[in-house]
């Protein structure tokens, strides 16, 4: 069997488990509690979950919870991307100190250097280990890097432009972000259009029809999802959404039923989606799926203990969820949401 032809097999079968899950009964998902940290950021296939918490950068995984530190000479840290081996990555920093990005790994976290001595942040890493973020130049001038093989290299931005960022790396080695649309002390020094870096070029992805729009992650079919100004609007006002970009074309995927801003965060294979939207003033979460459509993410939860979920950053290919959630007391810690199935079976997913 060729390698695509795998890989659509495989994301038929898992797709078919995430529609059993997501029609699966009163409620979708179960809260699993963590138990230290105040956001999960980022989790793998296995479960695993890098974040923040007390200060320092944790992982999450067979059942424990680890600090991770910081790097000499800071004193906090937060992670923000995990791959399937475990490896984290994100930045350490503290009060009137560099920002430095570090790529833990081997139970030993590492600085990995910037591009021009500023501040560096380290947002994502993939099965390869290649790790891509944001690096300031000359002060003022951020630009995407890519670190790979001990190296970090500067991205780029598009042409005429002095700033970029990078957020989300697929296993395909295409990266997405945002870029300026021009200098930032020219005419178009405020606007910035989601971008992807792929096979040493960059591709401007466009805009809802505004002037803005800003790329949030890439899953391993090439889809990248971010959110947009509309036709007339500008950040910060209200007249802005959420996109899927796909086959060269950027979609609304809209918001829940009486919402609106929807802010994408991350995307799986499955083609879901999770992030936050705005309702009557409430900052609400969502998921997105093309079979189910935009829902609010509390909605579907188990009500017993009424949790809240206030912050949704990723979901993996078993459609687990990370973040933030809020029970009925108020007490808000990092969770992990798990499909009904996987909990009714008591699947160990460490």
């Amino acid at each position: 069997m060729s390698a695509a032809r795998f890989l659509a097999v495989l994301l038929a079968v898992m797709l078919a488990v995430s529609q059993q899950a997501e029609a699966g009964g009163k409620y979708v998902y179960e809260v699993f509690i963590l138990g230290w940290g105040s956001a999960g950021e980022a989790i793998n296939h296995r479960g695993q979950i890098a974040g923040r918490g007390g200060g320092h950068a944790f992982l999450y995984a067979n059942g424990m919870v680890t600090d991770l530190g910081t790097l000499p000479g800071n004193t906090e840290s937060a992670a923000l991307g995990i791959n399937r081996q475990g490896q984290v990555v994100g930045s350490a920093f503290g009060l009137n100190q560099p920002t430095r990005a570090f790529l833990y790994s081997g139970g030993l976290m590492r600085d990995i250097g910037s591009l021009a001595g500023g501040d560096t942040t380290a947002m994502d890493i993939n099965d390869a280990g290649h790790v891509v973020g944001i690096s300031v130049l000359q002060v003022t001038f951020p630009f995407a890097f890519l670190y790979k093989d001990g190296l970090m290299r500067n991205l780029g931005s598009l042409p005429g432009s002095d700033r970029s960022g990078a957020t989300a790396i697929n296993n395909r080695g295409e990266i997405a972000g945002t870029s300026g649309v021009g200098p930032s002390q020219g005419p178009n020094g405020n606007q910035a259009h989601a971008v992807v870096w792929k096979n040493g070029h960059i591709h401007d992805l466009g805009t809802l029809g505004g002037l803005n729009s800003i790329g949030q992650d890439i899953n391993d079919l090439g889809q990248v999802v971010g959110y947009s100004t509309f036709a007339g609007g500008d950040f910060p006002n209200e007249n802005y959404g959420g996109f899927i970009w796909a086959n060269g074309k950027m979609r609304d995927i809209g918001a829940p039923p009486g919402g609106n801003q929807a802010l994408p965060l991350a995307i799986n294979n499955l083609g879901q989606v999770v992030g936050g939207y705005n309702r009557s003033g409430e900052g609400r979460t969502f998921l997105y799926s093309r079979q189910g459509g935009m829902r609010d993410l509390s909605s579907l939860v188990n009500p017993s203990r009424g949790w809240t979920i206030v912050y949704a950053s990723d979901i993996n290919d078993r459609s687990q969820i990370t973040g933030v959630g809020c029970d009925y007391s108020g007490s808000c810690v990092a969770v992990r949401l798990d499909p009904w199935y996987l909990h009714r079976k008591k699947f160990s997913s460490e």
